[in-house]
Formats: C-alpha cells, sequence, structure tokens
C-alpha cells in the first residue's frame, strides 16, 4: 500500500510539473507583448494551422501568415505544442535577422523526429543544437560543393536528364491528350537528384515502376503529417524526443526512408574504396574531394560517413517537392500570361537559336531568372 501510495504521489509530481512547465511556456508571448492566435494547451496552434491549411490549400500556405498578420500585426507568435515561434512579415526586421545579426539567428526549429539519424547532421537540422560550432564546420565543409564551378561540372548530367524530359513533352504534344504536367516535373527532380545527390542512375522519367521513384514517393506520402501520427505527437511532446528518436526507424516513414539511406551508404563505400577511379561528377564524389582537402588542412575538421550521407538526403528532402512545385506553377503562370510566356521564348531563341544550351548561357537569360522570380514570389513552395 505505501509503495503505490508513493508511486501515485511521484506521478502526481511529474505530471504537476509537466503541467505547471507547458504553462510557463505557454505565457512567454504575452510575457513578451506579442499577439497570436490563443493556444490550445496539447496543440498550441498546430490544429488551427492545419484547418486552415485544407481550407485554402498547401499551395497557398504562404497566405496563412499574411493572414495572421492581418489580424496580429507584423511580428506575432504561434506556438507549435508549448514551443514560441515568432513569425516575422516586416521586411525591416527580415533585413536584420538575416544579414546584419545574421550570425545570432542560424539556429533552426528544433523538430524533434530529426533530432537523429539519418538527418542529424545535416545543414537543415545542426543549426538546431545551438551555437555556431557544429553549424559553421558543416557549412564549410559542404559549401563548396554548390559553388559555380562545382555546380557547372554537374551540368551535363542535369541536362540529359532534361533532354528526356522534353522527350516526354513532345510526346505528349504529339498525342494531343491533356496530361500531368506535375507528375512529369516530379519524376525529373526525382531524377535529376537521383543521379546527382544519390549517385543513381534513376529513369523515372520513362518507368514510373523505378525503384528509386517507388522509394521516395512512398516516403513522401508516410511524411505526410495527415497519415503520420508521430509527426504531430512530435511536435506537441518535444519533452519525448529521446522516445521520438529511437522509435523513428520502426515508424511508417523510418521503414520508407530506410532503402534510401542503405543505398546512398552503399555508393559512399563503395565510393570511398575507389576514390582514384574515374567517377560521374555528383555531389557524393564532390563532398569526398572537398573532404580529402580537409584531411590535409589541420584545421578543418574531416567529414563523418554520417555527415555525408545527412547532407545528400537533406538535398532530397530540400529539393524534391520545392523544385517540382516551383517548375509547375511557373509553366502554368507561363500559361496564362501569353505575352509574357512569348517574351521568354523570344529572349532564349535570340541567346541560343538552334544550339544546344551551356552552363553559362544562364547569365544570359535575365527575363528567364525573372520569370522565376515572380513565380516564387507568387507561388513560394517553402515559407520562410
Amino acid at each position: 500500500m505505501l509503495l503505490f501510495v508513493l508511486f501515485c504521489l511521484v506521478v502526481t509530481s511529474i505530471l504537476a510539473r509537466w503541467i505547471l512547465n507547458r504553462y510557463n511556456k505557454q505565457q512567454l508571448r504575452d510575457q513578451l507583448g506579442i499577439k497570436g492566435p490563443p493556444p490550445n494547451f496539447f496543440t498550441g496552434n498546430l490544429l488551427q494551422l492545419i484547418e486552415f491549411s485544407k481550407q485554402v490549400g498547401l499551395e497557398n500556405g504562404h497566405k496563412i501568415g499574411m493572414e495572421y498578420a492581418k489580424q496580429y500585426g507584423n511580428v506575432m507568435g504561434l506556438y507549435f505544442g508549448p514551443e514560441l515561434e515568432i513569425v516575422v512579415t516586416d521586411l525591416e526586421i527580415a533585413k536584420e535577422i538575416f544579414i546584419k545579426q545574421f550570425s545570432n539567428f542560424v539556429d533552426r526549429r528544433k523538430v524533434p523526429f530529426n533530432a537523429g539519424p539519418p538527418l542529424s547532421e545535416s545543414l537543415l537540422v545542426i543549426g538546431a543544437r545551438g551555437g555556431m560550432g557544429g553549424w559553421k564546420d558543416v557549412r564549410s565543409a559542404v559549401s563548396p560543393t554548390f559553388s559555380s564551378g562545382k555546380m557547372k561540372s554537374m551540368f551535363s548530367t542535369v541536362e540529359s536528364t532534361i533532354s528526356i524530359f522534353m522527350e516526354n513533352m513532345a510526346e505528349h504534344a504529339e498525342s494531343g491528350k491533356s496530361f500531368d504536367i506535375y507528375d512529369e516535373f516530379q519524376a525529373l527532380t526525382l531524377d535529376v537528384i537521383g543521379k546527382c545527390a544519390f549517385a543513381i542512375d534513376s529513369n523515372s522519367l520513362k518507368n514510373r515502376d523505378d525503384p528509386f521513384y517507388i522509394n521516395c514517393r512512398k516516403f513522401f506520402l508516410e511524411s505526410d503529417m495527415k497519415r503520420s501520427w508521430v509527426i504531430p505527437i512530435a511536435f506537441m511532446f518535444p519533452e519525448l524526443e529521446w522516445l521520438i528518436t529511437k522509435i523513428r526507424p520502426w515508424t511508417a516513414f523510418g521503414r520508407a526512408e530506410q532503402p534510401l539511406v542503405e543505398g546512398l551508404r552503399a555508393v559512399l563505400e563503395e565510393r570511398k574504396k575507389n576514390f582514384n577511379k574515374a567517377h560521374n561528377v555528383d555531389i557524393i564524389q564532390l563532398l569526398l574531394s572537398n573532404d580529402e582537402e580537409h584531411k590535409s588542412d589541420t584545421k578543418k575538421q574531416p567529414m563523418t560517413t554520417e555527415t555525408i550521407v545527412a547532407n545528400c538526403y537533406a538535398f532530397l528532402l530540400a529539393g524534391y517537392e520545392t523544385t517540382s512545385t516551383a517548375l509547375a506553377y511557373t509553366a502554368w503562370l507561363l500559361a496564362k500570361h501569353t505575352d509574357e510566356q512569348r517574351k521568354l521564348q523570344e529572349e532564349i531563341d535570340e541567346v541560343l537559336g538552334d544550339r544546344e544550351m551551356k552552363y553559362d548561357d544562364i547569365n544570359k537569360l535575365p527575363y528567364l531568372d525573372a520569370v522565376f522570380h515572380e513565380s516564387l514570389r507568387m507561388y513560394p513552395p517553402v515559407i520562410v
């Protein structure tokens, strides 16, 4: 009986402390003098945001912040469970954060289900640990991979994939039938990412049964918050980060990502063993080459296998839906605005004529750059 009473006291004490801690966290917004929608004790504003996105559609997700800004001002607070996220729509404050005081704002939102492998060493996640140490080291190792010269070396890989995409477009045009161009853009994006980041010769554009295509689509499907129970739980109860990190491999999206991560590891190990042999130019090879330079510099930390895998994998997460969505909206806008479409076509014809495109031609197409900037302004696939 005494043990039972003690057990009840311990449980009650832990629960009371948890309730008090969450209550105090949800008072932070008021203490800072920031306005925002009233939070639910357990979910914060998470359910409101999900419901809002259902009403306006994911493609108009950026309008959520705009609508809330009308109600609560240019600096407002939203709660993800107990965690306060300050949302800024004031351009001057954004400039202060991203440029003038960037060194004070390198950290990213801490997402519990991404706290462990395979993403823990990627630039998408590592900043959440606080401080510039790990983030700065990884960024200095990864950034040279995306220099203009390195991108130029991968241009032929991207161009060959786009050629297949254009063959598909020609076939659709000849058929005279309507088709889903977003599906084509998704396949194009996956093939480019597969070849450039995963060193996989995927062919999703011609074969929707391609294993890489199937595994990627399955992972993104299982990562949907409406399908996965672990993602909303992670936001609502970040205290369970240790448990969520442990069970991630056994969740539906954790199982879906395993073939992708294992494939990356296999390619990486093969490249390390045969480093001096000729290989296609891709992100894995560029990271390994950059790592070799780091090993000869005593001031720089060499990259671990986990760091290389994490950042190649992050390339898929950051680039798949964002790129395909941006391409789809740009195509849609050009179809709606025929004058702009004609002007863009004239610029491309003037620069290229009948020859194949070269990497340096990109800098000679200012109107193309303007078109993409305007498309991203109107329909941003990512809300910063």
